[in-house]
């Protein structure tokens, strides 16, 4: 057992993990056991094949996904054949892009999507998956898809297209979005953690870079809804497209905002700036959705103008982010620069991806660039805020070193005169104001006949039994060489008579083992304060002051 302390028990539970790990991996290896993995069956592609009539002809679509041109006013309108074998429970897989839609098998309608939406403004398709039920009879016959246009865009965009059982359908949407899933959970956690650490500090008056962490927090909120409602997964929970929607499109149009005020919190220069784009978002905020409810543009149609300030504000952020780094040596713009230049490539692919189509994760880019911003940004405000707390923390040391008497660790002079300035500018806040001051008598007496190093024994020992008899409650100093004071606020005379009985307690005490004995003179007083009376804490003071010279005096004289 004596030689524990080379094991210690951190390195024995590593050592134990690594010697679990190596079970494991030998038991998957050797071992043979029954296979108890869940069939979840798989969605079969059902992308080649369709065609289209143009002028009575048959137009056959190789794949999916791709665009197809149709002339103003008319619907995309392909056909198929069923498989010839059917079981039971299948669906036909449809994403749909702000269209709507409509599936017939052998001219009979079984499916519709956006054909009876009623709202006060807006049309609201969104981006979904349409689960088309096919009965098991269908096998073999034509399936017919109506897709249609509601914004006039020369091209239809036809999506990746599947079939297969609806368990099968609903593991395919979660196996494809689950980098998203996680990508979900960890910013909103890190977003919800921030902003309740933000509040932490608020509520504790410290500003270790309290507003950065909120305006983190609430850019990671943000990015998380937009993420999750973006990847097509809030509708396996609700059926309400239009909630889908809003919170997509607002969380996209806001997102800029906390992190420009984030960057202001962090930057020495170009706040103007800052806070002109701040309003610019807002503004086109506001703008998009006036569009959009006197039915003008639809917000699918208005983002463009969130996507070319978008693009304009990553421009003027790097301006502003390598002034500040190269101009002004501000040294925490690194991890934000190379945040802003992921983000800023990968926005730039999202956005092309958005209007040339080249697939349909329109936002795919973006939300890895959101991801890795959200990261360093993190990073940076953790560093900054280690350091902030390293510089307060050091500012403390001094200032407890400013203020503390170096031999007694008691407070020295300067803290007195600093809390007698306190209660002189406060002192009818306080219903009493009491002082006691004690004197080391004999002290240069020990010091000729004993030396300085007993006499200072003398002094840490007082100190000690000062510091003992009040037990933290009220402060206590070491104003002079050998005299030491004691404030007392809001304090009765009997409990001030109880600490001088304390002290004297302590000192006796100490006294049956010292070389030499410690002996004191005090005196006190004590003052009720009343709002007609004018009471200064100095007067205090050099009551309790003169009071102690005067038992000093008297002691000298009985022992003459």
């Amino acid at each position: 057992m004596r030689n524990i302390g080379k094991f210690t028990i951190p390195k024995l539970f590593v050592g134990t993990i690594i010697i679990a790990l190596l079970v494991i991996v030998y038991a998957s290896c050797t071992f043979e056991v029954d296979d108890i993995s869940i069939d979840t069956d798989e969605l079969s592609n059902f992308n080649t094949n369709w065609y289209y009539t143009n002028q009575g002809n048959r137009v056959f679509i190789p794949t999916t996904p791709t665009s197809v041109k149709v002339p103003n006013k008319e619907k995309l309108i392909i056909h198929k054949q069923l498989p010839t074998h059917l079981t039971q429970d299948e669906v036909l897989c449809v994403k749909t892009n702000h269209q709507s839609l409509e599936a017939y098998i052998d001219d009979t309608l079984v499916y519709g999507h956006g054909l009876n939406n009623k709202a006060s403004f807006g049309k609201q398709f969104g981006t979904i998956w349409n689960f088309i039920e096919i009965p098991k009879e269908s096998a073999g016959q034509l399936v017919t898809l109506q897709l249609d246009k509601p914004y006039n865009q020369s091209k239809e965009l036809i999506s990746d297209i599947k079939i297969g059982r609806k368990s099968a359908a609903i593991f395919f949407m979660l196996k494809k979005n689950y980098h998203l899933l996680f990508s979900f959970f960890f910013t909103f956690q890190l977003g919800v953690l921030f902003i309740v650490y933000s509040w932490i500090l608020k509520n504790r008056h410290v500003d270790f870079n309290r507003k950065s962490f909120l305006y983190v927090g609430i850019f990671s909120l943000l990015s998380a809804i937009w993420m999750i409602t973006d990847a097509n997964i809030l509708q396996l929970f609700t059926g309400n497209i239009i909630v889908i929607y809003f919170l997509s499109f607002f969380s996209f149009m806001l997102l800029p905002i906390p992190f420009l005020l984030y960057l202001k919190e962090n930057t020495k220069h170009g706040k103007k700036l800052l806070d002109y784009l701040c309003l610019l978002f807002i503004a086109s905020f506001l703008i998009n959705i006036g569009l959009y409810i006197c039915n003008v543009l639809d917000l699918i149609q208005s983002v463009v103008m969130t996507h070319i300030l978008l693009i304009i504000t990553l421009i003027l952020i790097f301006y502003i982010c390598f002034k500040e780094a190269l101009t002004y040596k501000n040294k925490d713009m690194r991890e934000i620069i190379w945040g802003l230049l992921s983000l800023f490539i990968l926005a730039v692919m999202a956005i092309t991806n958005f209007y040339v189509k080249i697939s349909t994760d329109n936002s795919l880019f973006f939300q890895y660039g959101v991801g890795i911003f959200i990261l360093l940004l993190a990073i940076n405000t953790i560093k900054k805020s280690i350091a902030l707390l390293n510089k307060r923390t050091e500012a403390e040391i001094y200032k407890e070193l400013a203020y503390t008497d170096t031999m007694t660790k008691l407070s020295n002079r300067a803290a007195f005169e600093k809390e007698m300035t306190h209660l002189e500018e406060n002192i009818q806040n306080y219903q009493s104001i009491g002082c006691i001051v004690i004197d080391l008598n004999y002290l240069k007496k020990a010091n000729d006949t004993y030396g300085h190093k007993e006499g200072d024994k003398l002094i840490v020992g007082l100190a000690d039994c000062l510091r003992a008899a009040c037990q933290h409650r009220v402060p206590c100093y070491r104003i002079g060489g050998d005299e030491f004071a004691i404030i007392l606020t809001n304090k009765s005379e009997a409990e001030i008579q109880q600490i001088l009985n304390q002290i004297e307690e302590k000192v006796a005490n100490q006294n049956k083992s010292n070389f030499i004995p410690i002996d004191y003179a005090w005196g006190y007083t004590i003052e009720i304060i009343k709002t007609s009376k004018e009471v200064s804490v100095y007067t205090i003071f050099n009551e309790a002051d003169t009071n102690m010279y005067t038992q000093k005096m008297s002691m000298r004289k009985g022992r003459k």
